[in-house]
């Protein structure tokens, strides 16, 4: 067991040496010319990089084509009872926020538009 003397030390230790990397942080209005695109290939790679999100499956390759049926142009599929439940949700107004649909559509695009932010 620590006697509190040497618990004190402890924590003035952890105190005065944990911050100076944290602080020290390289400005982000500036633009890093070792890492910025020298070539055409680099900025088409960039530009490749900002649609690459689009293809994951829990956004418009998955879930965005659920959204006709929220609007109430289509109908959930055939599978009856709780198949599609989430987009059921969804469509009649009665979602909570654990439904796994509305949270991939809020979350999915975030990383896309972080890239093209970038961009």
């Amino acid at each position: 067991m620590l006697s509190r003397k040497n618990a004190l030390l402890f924590v003035a230790c952890l105190l005065m040496g944990s911050c100076s990397k944290y602080l020290d942080k390289t400005p982000l209005d500036s633009v890093n010319t070792e890492n910025y695109w020298k070539t055409e290939e680099d900025a088409i790679a960039a530009i490749n990089g900002a649609y690459q999100p689009l293809q994951w499956p829990k956004l418009y390759n998955l879930r965005m084509w659920t959204t006709d049926i929220w609007a109430g142009n289509s109908l959930v599929g055939a599978g009856g009872g709780t198949d599609g439940i989430e987009t059921q949700d969804i469509s009649n107004f009665v979602t909570s926020t654990d439904n796994a649909a509305a949270l991939d559509i809020w979350r999915g695009p975030a990383p896309g538009i972080l890239r093209a932010n970038w961009l």
